[in-house]
């Protein structure tokens, strides 16, 4: 039950009687007070426990609150500045951090360092090719498991060409950039590559599983290219 005598102290008394108590003692006050239990609650009672860094004792709760609050905008105000003064040692660090890829150009995705383009029309091999060239790419070389499931995970249910081909000889695939696809990674669909009711099939693509299958070039797909990731630009070639 409460005692009506300790829960009529001040608050300033009930603080400097905390203040002599160890904290085992503080916790049996605050049993039997509502107001001493309100007060021990408080952390820095628990952090400070002369309490002389903060003199709670003489600052009443609105005066704490404030006080708490200009803390928390000098903190802020004091990482905007840091901010500033990053930005303006280098103004375009900060896109590039946050679009490898170019600020300019959302829809490449980047990925182990290096920029990806999946198209949203489908054309014929050739055309594949011939549109990855102009913006300074090539259709995707998928030379390792990581690259596979992170270019099948963005083309599941359609079908996309990628830079595999054997047109020049039947059966000698060649990737675009001249990779060894002999010894290199591979992900046919079963019974994959073959000719399909006798016509030629000389160019590849991921299939809607992700798996890859031989295709003929003329028929129209959507496309994946690839490209490096650009160069980081400086302050001086961009205001150039």
């Amino acid at each position: 039950m409460e005692r009506p005598g300790l829960c009529a102290l001040p608050d300033s008394l009930l603080l400097r009687i905390l203040e002599c108590l160890p904290p085992r003692d503080r916790l049996g006050g605050a049993r039997v007070c509502r107001r001493w239990r309100r007060l021990v609650r408080d952390k820095l009672l628990w952090r400070y426990l002369d309490l002389t860094p903060y003199k709670l004792f003489e600052m009443d709760e609105e005066k704490y609150a404030d006080n708490f609050r200009t803390s928390k905008v000098a903190l802020a105000s004091s990482e905007i500045s840091k901010l500033h003064t990053a930005l303006a040692k280098d103004p375009y660090g900060h896109d590039f951090h946050l679009f490898p890829c170019g600020a300019d150009t959302r829809q490449w995705e980047y990925f182990s360092g290096k920029c990806y383009y999946f198209s949203l029309k489908a054309v014929s091999w050739h055309m594949a090719k011939a549109q990855c060239e102009q913006q300074h790419s090539q259709l995707v070389i998928i030379n390792s498991l990581a690259k596979q499931n992170f270019i099948q995970t963005r083309t599941r249910n359609e079908r996309y060409w990628i830079g595999l081909h054997d047109q020049h000889t039947e059966g000698e695939w060649k990737w675009l950039d001249g990779s060894n696809y002999r010894t290199g990674f591979k992900n046919w669909k079963q019974g994959e590559p073959n000719s399909y009711q006798n016509q030629d099939e000389d160019c590849g693509q991921l299939w809607i599983n992700g798996e890859w299958n031989d295709y003929t070039c003329s028929s129209e797909s959507f496309y994946v290219c690839e490209k490096a990731l650009p160069v980081k630009p400086t302050s001086a070639s961009k205001r150039t």
